[in-house]
């Protein structure tokens, strides 16, 4: 099973945070973290939709913490951020070589087309 780098963080971080793991097929990433009968929420908004809810609420009527996920858990948007990010400059280095940024940090991509450090891209005009 490919996990995705959040979900891995995620399951690391209910560990830390005293929940247990335990096997379940049903469970996204295969396993269920609980602690004092509540489960622990990798994603928010797959969970509700998997289950057909709409509020927090509905998520803790099912036993479910949505505290812990507030507290400890619900970055998992910079985490997905992060890989798209990676892939996407994976593929840029694939395109263009492994460029070295110039002196103010921008890759030159070609016709006068710069790119910074964000992804930004810009031309001579801006230098």
């Amino acid at each position: 099973m490919n996990i995705p780098e959040w979900l891995e963080v995620s399951k690391q971080r209910a560990v830390e945070n005293g929940y247990e793991p335990f096997e379940d097929t049903e469970a996204y990433g295969g396993e269920v973290f609980v602690k004092d009968d509540r489960k622990w929420i990798h994603s928010l908004g797959r969970l509700k939709h998997k289950l057909g809810v709409v509020t927090d609420d509905e998520l803790e009527a099912l036993g479910y913490s949505v505290t812990d996920y507030n507290h400890f858990n619900s970055d998992e948007k910079e985490f997905s951020w992060n890989i798209v990010m990676k892939t996407v400059n994976a593929e840029l280095i694939e395109i263009f070589g492994d460029c070295a940024p110039d002196a103010n940090g921008a890759i030159y991509l070609g016709d006068g087309i710069y790119m910074d450090e964000e992804g930004n891209t810009f031309g001579d005009w801006n230098r």
